[in-house]
């Protein structure tokens, strides 16, 4: 119960009041899902190398629970282990292991061994075709979820509104404009009503492929379901793209009117940006300004590579990673070398002025404790 609720701490502090011989697999379960759903991934394959270490056996739930604590920055060394234990298992036959290895191996990077796990998986659901579907979204292999899509049709599997999500999605990053458009005119078909979210991504899609207007159109005559500010937040950034300021102007109006309670930050970094495309510079001050005034920050975000078997979170104003002075040193060098063919680095401001790294290192190996 504490685990389910975000009390981790507090469903720690009773896993440890327990006996050794008191807990079960499910208690065991349940102390790992709860720090892989708080983002404790560390954590989490700790409690499973002590699971292993009093010779407690995982079972399915055990490794759908710790499973994405892999990915991504659990490395994927410690995946293809948990993999390679459900098959001795022959617990990789269970439909939902099947589905949580090939979401770990596509948010890895390693979108052939999801594939090649989907193939090789005998039944499938709504939830494992999606996730394929997702996996292959990722990676821009749009064209390959459309066949999926046309395979899970046939197979009579009935997709769900997170399938054309994701479908659509992956239409967008591979540039399928019009097929994403037909798959989101087509989802009255199975019955699925279209959410915020569908609307989002065919506005994402059309943006992207600077069909401003036309999505612009869509998104005005949605009525209240356009209420959603990651249509018009979408719409924002394909204005910054595409340097249409006035567009922008009237997007971030209707933007800011929207989540006017909530501040958005964000989106006004992304509208600063607009005008400093259009090197607007004294509007760029203006927005800023008003942040400034209202208290407003944007979170830093983050990305992450992952090299070998170590995978690199990179931040804005990070200095926590043990290569800091060689990292900084390269991206100073790099600069250097852009600015000389005459390119300007500092055309658009950005909330974060630099970019730097951290890393987790890889989960060690979670077999050594004993079970085989």
């Amino acid at each position: 119960m504490y685990a389910k609720s975000g009390s981790v701490e507090i469903a720690r502090r009773l896993f440890d009041g327990e006996r050794a011989d008191e807990r079960d697999t499910v208690t065991w379960n349940a102390m790992i899902a709860g720090y892989t759903q708080s983002g404790q991934t560390e954590e989490a394959t700790a409690v499973l190398r002590k699971m292993l270490k009093e010779r407690q056996t995982p079972n399915a739930v055990t490794l759908v629970s710790i499973l994405p604590a892999c990915s991504p920055f659990g490395g994927i060394r410690a995946g293809k282990e948990i993999h390679g234990f459900a098959v001795r298992r022959y617990l990789d036959e269970n439909v939902f292991v099947g589905t949580a290895l090939i979401d770990m191996y596509s948010r890895c990077g390693q979108i052939s061994f999801a594939e090649r796990t989907f193939d090789g998986m005998v039944d499938k659901n709504t939830v494992t075709y999606t996730t394929m579907l997702s996996g292959f979204g990722q990676h821009g292999l749009g064209e390959k979820a459309l066949t999926l899509f046309s395979s899970m049709k046939e197979a009579g599997v009935r997709p769900d509104g997170i399938t054309f999500v994701a479908l659509i999605a992956g239409c967008s990053s591979s540039g399928l404009v019009d097929e994403g458009v037909a798959v989101y005119e087509s989802m009255e078909e199975f019955g699925v009503v279209a959410t915020p979210e569908h609307h989002c991504c065919v506005v994402d899609l059309l943006g992207r492929a600077g069909r401003l207007e036309e999505a612009y159109e869509l998104a005005k005559g949605l009525g209240d379901d356009g209420n959603y500010a990651g249509i018009w937040g979408s719409l924002l950034a394909a204005c910054r793209v595409h340097c249409k300021m006035e567009l922008g102007e009237s997007v971030a109006d209707r933007l800011f009117e929207i989540g006017k309670e909530r501040g958005l930050a964000g989106y006004h970094v992304l509208l600063s940006n607009v005008y400093a495309a259009e090197r607007n510079w004294d509007n760029v001050d203006r927005v800023r300004k008003e942040m400034r005034e209202r208290g407003l920050r944007k979170e830093p975000g983050s990305s992450w590579i992952q090299v070998g078997d170590w995978s690199h979170r990179f931040m804005s104003r990070d200095e926590s990673h043990p290569e800091n002075d060689q990292i900084y040193a390269m991206l100073r060098g790099l600069a250097l070398e852009m600015k000389s063919p005459g390119y300007d680095t500092t055309l658009e401001p950005s909330d974060s002025d630099s970019t730097s790294s951290s890393s987790s290192s890889s989960m060690t190996t979670l077999w050594d404790a004993g079970a085989t």
